[in-house]
């Protein structure tokens, strides 16, 4: 197993969510691995802390004193940050933009014609070949 493939592992590992196999062949790449181990430490704390939030029932109130302190920080902030203005929009081109080359060259009807024919021919030489037998 590879660390990429493992990393999709590590979180359903942590919440307990891994069948067998799946469990086995990540502990077999997670006694290999530092870096794969660390990360699934990170994910169990954080899945502790979800277990434990999601079991605590009711969701903890601010009191009257904090929430008026959490206001006035964020109009403070509000105010330390700089408005941030829509970008200009360019002016619509009123041609195209082609190089000089390229609008000079000239071809004929009966040339673009050719081109047509020469590149049906092709098709059908190329489509119509049989499969080479193995």
């Amino acid at each position: 197993m590879h660390c990429e493939q493992a990393e999709t592992l590590l979180a359903n590992h942590a919440f307990g969510e891994l069948n067998a196999r799946e469990k086995a062949s990540l502990l077999e790449h997670l006694a290999q691995c530092p870096a794969c181990t660390g990360m699934l430490a990170e994910m169990r704390s954080v899945a502790g802390v979800l277990k434990e939030a999601l079991e605590a029932g009711e969701p903890p109130r601010l009191s009257p004193q904090r929430r008026a302190k959490l206001f006035k920080a964020i109009a403070a902030a509000e105010k330390k940050t700089p408005k941030m203005t829509p970008p200009k929009q360019a002016a619509p081109l009123e041609k195209p933009v082609m190089p000089a080359w390229f609008r000079d060259i000239r071809v004929p009807r009966w040339g673009m014609a050719a081109v047509a024919e020469q590149s049906e021919i092709l098709q059908k030489r190329c489509f119509a070949r049989e499969s080479p037998r193995t």
